[in-house]
Order: structure tokens, then C-alpha cells, then sequence
């Protein structure tokens, strides 16, 4: 059940997250947007590397039953469906306002404060209040799969569906509104 190839794949995948990282943190201006985006790709593979390592064994009685471990980790986990559409969001509204021909537009640099507040509440801030009322879906607090680790679970109900699952397509939606945005004419 050991996947070899998964878990050298996931550690690299982390390492080669840690370059671009740099050089991004050295961009003055920059949108903080592209950093939690990176944070949460680097912290998805590390998880998943050392839950690779951790659950290898094809006797799932011999298994560790990840109490604390997983409690966090089938919580980061499902924060990354939400962190990242979150950070794409703010990456396209940087390129967005950046793409904008509109030479009466205000100074990127005047607003980067404010940009980097909403960057930092739909990459992070959001993903923990969605995580929040995750915890009145849940019917466990987790469930291990060989390979794959922990993992965080819900209860298949209308409720459910409102307060977890339906945050990652709404704010995919939104990052293809401001993607689209530098195609709409600017009318002025």
C-alpha cells in the first residue's frame, strides 16, 4: 500500500514551493495573495508527504489512529479547498487592477494596505471561520486513508452543504469574474 512515487513527488513538490516563495517575499509591492497561495501549496504536499510516510502499512490494525495529529491536519486539510480560491481571488483582483488601462485609476501602491487586509482574510481569516461552522457538519472528526492520511469528513445535508462545500465554487466564480475583467472595454 506503500506509494513511493506520491510521497517523493509531495516532498519535492514542497521543496520546489520554497524558491518561488523567496523571490516573491522580495517583490516590493507585491500582493500577499501570491504568498498564502504558495503557503498553501507548500503546506498541502508537506501533509500529505508525511501522511504518505505515516500510513504506508497495508495492515490497517497496525495503524496509528492520529489523536491530536489529525485533528489539525484533517482541519488544514480542508482549509486549503478554501485558501486557495481565496488566494486566487485576490491574485486576480491584483491583475485585474493592474491590467486596468484606465489612466484616471488609483495608484496600486495607495491601496496595497487595504488589498493585503482582503488577501489575508479570504486566503486565511475566511478558511478558519468556514472551518468554524465545518464543525456542525461533521458526524466525525476525521477518517484515515491508507496513502492519503487524514482527512476530514461531513454529513451529506442541505445544512452541510451551505456552511462548507459550497465556499470553494462561489469563490472560484468571483477569481473568473476579476480574471475576466480586463477583457470587458472600458466604457469612459
Amino acid at each position: 500500500m506503500a506509494d513511493v512515487p506520491f510521497t517523493v513527488f509531495s516532498f519535492i513538490a514542497f521543496f520546489l514551493c520554497i524558491p518561488p516563495a523567496y523571490f516573491n517575499y522580495k517583490i516590493p509591492f507585491r500582493p500577499w495573495a501570491t504568498l498564502i497561495l504558495i503557503g498553501w501549496i507548500a503546506l498541502i504536499n508537506l501533509l500529505f508527504a508525511i501522511d504518505s510516510l505515516i500510513w504506508a502499512s497495508e495492515d490497517i490494525n497496525k495503524w496509528w489512529a492520529g489523536y491530536g495529529y489529525c485533528d489539525i491536519n484533517a482541519r488544514l486539510k480542508d482549509m486549503f479547498a478554501i485558501g486557495v480560491p481565496g488566494a486566487a481571488v485576490g491574485i486576480c483582483r491584483f491583475l485585474a487592477d493592474a491590467t486596468n488601462p484606465d489612466p484616471a485609476q488609483k495608484d496600486l501602491q495607495c491601496h496595497r494596505t487595504r488589498r493585503n487586509l482582503i488577501d489575508l482574510f479570504l486566503g486565511i481569516g475566511f478558511p478558519i471561520i468556514v472551518i468554524a461552522f465545518k464543525f456542525i457538519g461533521e458526524y466525525s472528526r476525521y477518517h484515515i486513508e491508507g496513502v492519503n492520511g487524514c482527512t476530514g469528513t461531513i454529513e451529506l445535508s442541505w445544512p452541510s452543504l451551505v456552511l462548507y462545500p459550497i465556499w470553494c465554487p462561489i469563490l472560484c466564480l468571483v477569481a473568473a469574474g476579476y480574471a475576466c475583467m480586463p477583457l470587458i472595454p472600458s466604457h469612459g
